[in-house]
């Protein structure tokens, strides 16, 4: 199953989507990089949906220079996680908030999506099994409320 497919299905108040163009893009990102380049995530990212790569470390924050058609986000000053998001390619983002059977335990993740709806990359504030970082947590929230004002990708 596509993972947009999953994440549309949820009810609202677990899974809040949205469609998006990639202009649109940078400015959601500007969100996440109010989370503070100093607070650690996970990142989820998964080329062709083929193979996902889950990788712990600091929010990667916006570089001010990128080819046309990119956004590159780099953490730790550069020295940890790259990416470079083609805007062309991404479609949806989704904030999903995932409950577990422990209250205290969540999943929290800010997912952007293709046009055949496979995850590109994902920016994770907390995951179930892990402590997470309270600022992750409130920035999350703020991500969350950015895309519940967007043009809604579900009913």
């Amino acid at each position: 199953m596509k993972e947009f497919t999953f994440a549309s299905a949820l009810p609202r108040e677990i899974s809040i989507g949205a469609w998006i163009t990639g202009d649109a893009v940078a400015d959601l990102w500007k969100s996440i990089d109010a989370w503070g380049k100093d607070t650690m995530v996970r990142v989820v990212i998964s080329p062709q949906s083929e193979h996902a790569f889950s990788l712990y470390g600091k929010v990667p924050m916006t570089q001010s220079v990128a080819d046309p058609g990119y956004l590159d986000v780099y953490a730790d000053e550069g020295k940890g996680i790259h990416s470079h998001i083609q805007l062309d390619k991404v479609a949806a983002v989704y904030a999903t908030d995932l409950p577990s059977e422990d209250p205290t335990r969540r999943t929290r993740g800010i997912n952007l999506y293709d046009h055949n709806g496979h995850n590109i990359i994902g920016v994770y504030a907390s995951i179930m099994r892990y402590d997470p970082d309270p600022a992750a947590v409130a920035g999350f929230e703020r991500t969350r409320e950015v895309i519940r004002r967007m043009q809604p990708a579900c009913q």
